[in-house]
C-alpha cells in the first residue's frame, strides 16, 4: 500500500532548487517512503515527532510525519542532512 504524499509549499521549493542528480534521488526517495514510511529515524529538537531519513550518496535529509489513520505522508522539509539534526 501507497501513503498519500503532501508537501509543504517550502519543501517542494527546496527539492525543486536542487540540482540533478540529487534531485532525482530525492524524489525517489519520497516514493520508497510512501510504501515504506517508518524507514526513516525519529527525529529531534524542532522535528519532534517526525521522522528523518538521509538521501544516500547526497548531503540531503527528508523530514517527513506519517500520519497511519489517514495514510498520508507529509514531507516537511528537505535540507543538508547536518543542517536538520536538531
Amino acid at each position: 500500500m501507497t501513503a498519500r504524499v503532501q508537501w509543504t509549499r517550502d519543501a517542494l521549493g527546496h527539492a525543486l532548487d536542487i540540482r540533478e542528480p540529487h534531485r532525482g534521488r530525492i524524489f525517489r526517495i519520497v516514493r520508497l517512503l510512501a510504501t515504506q514510511p517508518r524507514m526513516g529515524h525519529e527525529a529531534g529538537g524542532l522535528f519532534e515527532g517526525s521522522r528523518r531519513f538521509v538521501v544516500p550518496r547526497t548531503p540531503y535529509a527528508v523530514v517527513y510525519m506519517y500520519d497511519a489513520s489517514t495514510d498520508e505522508l507529509l514531507i516537511e522539509t528537505v535540507g543538508i542532512g547536518a543542517g536538520l539534526n536538531s
